[in-house]
């Protein structure tokens, strides 16, 4: 999601549509956090979709141009009993700066 500066208590924006998605990898927080490699899902398609999401209470939209992206939950390490999932990647500021960033959630994976 793309955040403005104390949106949600984030102490920097964040253009969501930055996001290096050839980058970007989605699974198992001990997959993904301090590997040089990632192993986790890739984007589906290869790029990311700009789109207007529900914000977090999953009843509003902002406006703002979000990133939605698609993975395949069978690359990435998540199991049924899987109960937290991570997306880490790429992102490019608007000074060009490129900063890596990690974000973890708590999931409830169906069969």
């Amino acid at each position: 999601m793309t955040t403005r500066v104390g949106e949600y208590g984030l102490p920097l924006a964040f253009d969501a549509t930055a996001i290096d998605v050839s980058q970007t990898y989605w699974g198992l927080r001990e997959r993904l956090f301090n590997t040089a490699t990632p192993a986790g899902a890739r984007e589906l398609h290869g790029r990311g979709h700009p789109g207007y999401s529900y914000e977090l209470d999953e009843r509003t939209r902002d406006g703002d141009t979000d990133n939605v992206m698609h993975f395949k939950p069978s690359e990435s390490g998540l199991t049924l009993t899987s109960t937290r999932a991570c997306l880490k990647g790429k992102y490019r500021a608007p000074g060009g700066q490129v900063y890596t960033y990690l974000g973890c959630d708590s999931v409830r994976v169906v069969n």
